[in-house]
């Protein structure tokens, strides 16, 4: 029998388990810590609309899982090239260009 893994996350991320590939049998489990927001959460999920919602965002398709795919090449290859540029090093290679001064000649 498999162990039972527990994760937490704020409700604003539960979005972020769109694509993540979850097996039909997994559940989730939601704490609330107060009155208003389990009654508020109980009755948007008896909604209809909110049903049909959940079971499109559910649905994996072809598109989805290549975009997911795109979304872990693209974090994985900038985690490999040692990340993200600071502000500075930005300003360094646009040789002291400001983002307006960009701007200005784009018009």
């Amino acid at each position: 029998m498999a162990s039972m893994q527990k994760i937490r996350i704020p409700a604003s991320q539960i979005i972020l388990l769109e694509n993540a590939d979850l097996p039909g049998d997994a559940t989730l489990e939601i704490t609330f810590l107060d009155e208003e927001s389990f009654e508020r959460a109980e009755s948007a999920l008896k909604s209809p609309e909110h049903r049909e919602k959940l079971h499109r965002m559910m649905r994996k398709t072809a598109q989805s899982r290549v975009v997911l795919r795109g979304k872990q090449v693209a974090a994985a290859d900038l985690e490999a090239s040692g990340g993200t540029y600071t502000l500075a090093q930005v300003l360094e290679l646009m040789n002291g260009i400001s983002r307006q001064a960009i701007e200005k000649k784009r018009v």
